[in-house]
């Protein structure tokens, strides 16, 4: 269910002027239900733009990673679904960047643990040519 490259030209203005709009005040909210929907759309966006995601993965990292470590069962779930996708469908040199970012910043042992999942996840999908920037870090 990837777009064209053409969709996505269309679309990134809308993403970006949204993404300062509401979505990240939206990650901050305390209803469930508003929580588990954004980041299902998160996950759909990921899903759709593949690699033309990258871009976008620094933004919603850290919010969705924040939200992975509380205790309600409904946000942390779909925050961690959510993660997975993007971390499944965006280049790995990308969301390599993003979790080296928040590993070392990462408050709770809970998103520590995640960070090391998702950077995993990404080890196993990426070419070792890419992550040879981020050597030192890993």
């Amino acid at each position: 269910m990837n777009l064209p490259s053409s969709s996505f030209d269309l679309l990134q203005p809308d993403i970006k002027s949204s993404r300062c709009w509401r979505w990240g005040g939206q990650l901050n909210d305390l209803r469930s239900q508003v929580i588990k929907e954004i980041c299902m759309t998160v996950g759909v966006l990921a899903q759709s733009l593949g690699e033309d995601f990258d871009s976008l993965v620094g933004y919603f990292f850290q919010p969705l990673l924040r939200l992975t470590g509380v205790k309600t069962l409904v946000m942390s779930q779909a925050a961690h679904d959510s993660l997975l996708k993007v971390m499944e469908h965006a280049s790995p040199a990308a969301g390599v960047e993003a979790v080296l970012s928040q590993a070392t910043t990462a408050k709770g042992p809970k998103e520590r643990a995640r960070c090391m999942e998702y950077l995993s996840l990404l080890l196993d999908r990426a070419a070792t040519e890419s992550l040879e920037r981020h050597r030192d870090s890993i």
